[in-house]
């Protein structure tokens, strides 16, 4: 039974978390510091905080497993140094463009090519920004209907391997890697196709948001996948070799980096000073991740000690509410949370706290990771301080932001039918990676 002298630390380390984030202190260093406060004042003494905190980074630096995460960070570093984006569209709208809505459907392929290498929904945003506008542009699109296309297709790098946001779950949940890679296959493609769908049916109805592309003939459509064959045929090995147990998500990690590594010196793409960027991005990068990961783990450790985590199981049962009902709740409160937090610090943030409940409603803790990574995909498109949005407002400073934020609505409601469907149809999520073992 909790005490009213625990309730209150908790209260209080919660607020002291919170007003460290809105202070500007980095999410990761927040969570840290209020675990590390709370140990030392609800044990009376330094040694459990500095146990748990040394017994992490001892797990972090000998879990052969959490490698993938550098190795998935520099395949998509090395991605964007190599033109693979470009590739991508052109191939797509030479096969797709001369449709109605074409080259939205193109910047969608390329966005979920480009996104399975990266794992980075920024980074697609900045890049598939940078190649596709023009084009859609010059193909006049009306504007905040292309600025909507780029910025929603490029969440499809959060879902589609290899997605680095559900590599950090798996760490912070201790689930498979493999599996919740393999998970969101189906749910990734499924949004790509209906995104698709609705920039067609869209363009259709209302022609002068999106003219036909210009007509390639099949020669020319059939050459342009030369370039990009080597790089779908990586892709698609790294995913079936995980899905079949050829190899784990580690191995897969170094495959894929070293091809594309190969791929941009082949291409006569890559310098080595590109190699060096790509080296300190990637470090700096998975810097951040790791010390996430640390205060994460470390603050539900603390919560844990205290005895919370059995008082919230507790008060969601006195709440006495449906499940359908706790998940809508937790669309709202992941959708209001994600205009102030990325995506992976939102994770490390609610996780410790989640989980157990999650576990009472005995919901898959994989199909869990899939709903998660979704609210990550509508946060980042809603106003005002949706990440994709301003990602975007960063590689176009010319637009306006007005039209970027209109253009996503349609998508962001796609979204939100999607998450229900999910709810509805876990099997989407869970066929794949009960094939797995």
């Amino acid at each position: 039974m909790l005490t009213t002298g625990v309730v209150w630390l908790v209260v209080g380390c919660f607020a002291f978390l919170f007003f460290l984030i809105i202070w500007g202190v980095p999410v990761a260093i927040s969570m840290l510091v209020s675990a590390m406060v709370g140990m030392i004042i609800l044990t009376g003494s330094f040694k459990p905080g500095v146990h748990i905190l040394t017994y992490t980074l001892q797990i972090l630096a000998t879990t052969h497993s959490y490698i993938v995460i550098p190795l998935f960070v520099l395949m998509g570093a090395l991605a964007g140094t190599t033109g693979v984006a470009a590739d991508f569209f052109k191939a797509a709208n030479k096969l797709v463009g001369r449709i109605r809505g074409g080259l939205g459907i193109a910047v969608c392929f390329a966005s979920a090519a480009f996104g399975a290498l990266t794992g980075s929904t920024v980074s697609s945003t900045i890049i598939m920004t940078k190649v596709a506008l023009p084009e859609l542009k010059k193909f006049n699109y009306q504007s905040s209907f292309s600025l909507g296309i780029i910025a929603s297709a490029s969440t499809l790098a959060a879902m589609i391997p290899p997605s680095i946001m559900l590599v950090v779950y798996a760490i912070l949940t201790e689930q498979s890697v493999g599996k919740l890679l393999v998970g969101g296959i189906v749910p990734g493609i499924m949004q790509a196709a209906i995104y698709s769908l609705f920039i067609w049916a869209r363009a259709s109805l209302q022609p002068g948001l999106a003219p036909r592309g210009q007509r390639y003939s099949l020669g020319e459509s059939l050459r342009s996948l030369k370039d990009i064959i080597p790089l779908v045929g990586t892709l698609l090995g790294v995913m079936f070799g995980i899905l079949f147990g050829l190899w784990t998500p580690v191995e897969g990690g170094a495959i894929g980096a070293i091809t594309i590594a190969l791929y941009g010196l082949l291409r006569r793409r890559l310098k080595a000073t590109e190699v060096r960027d790509a080296g300190v991005e990637t470090a700096s990068t998975c810097g951040i991740i790791f010390i996430l990961i640390v205060g994460s783990i470390c603050f539900s450790k603390f919560l844990a000690a205290s005895g919370v985590t059995e008082m919230l199981i507790s008060a969601v049962i006195a709440m006495n509410v449906s499940p359908f009902v706790f998940f809508l709740m937790l669309l709202g409160a992941f959708t209001v949370l994600g205009c102030f937090i990325e995506g992976i610090a939102m994770e490390a943030l609610s996780l410790p706290i989640l989980m157990p409940v999650i576990l009472m409603f005995g919901w898959d803790p994989v199909w869990f990771g899939i709903i998660m990574t979704k609210l990550v995909q509508v946060a980042t498109l809603t106003p005002p301080v949706g990440l994709n949005l301003y990602a975007l407002k960063s590689a176009a400073p010319n637009e306006n932001f007005t039209d970027i934020a209109r253009g996503c609505l349609p998508f962001w409601t796609l979204e939100w039918g999607i998450l229900l469907l999910l709810y509805f149809v876990p099997q989407i999520v869970l066929w794949l990676p009960s094939m797995t073992g």
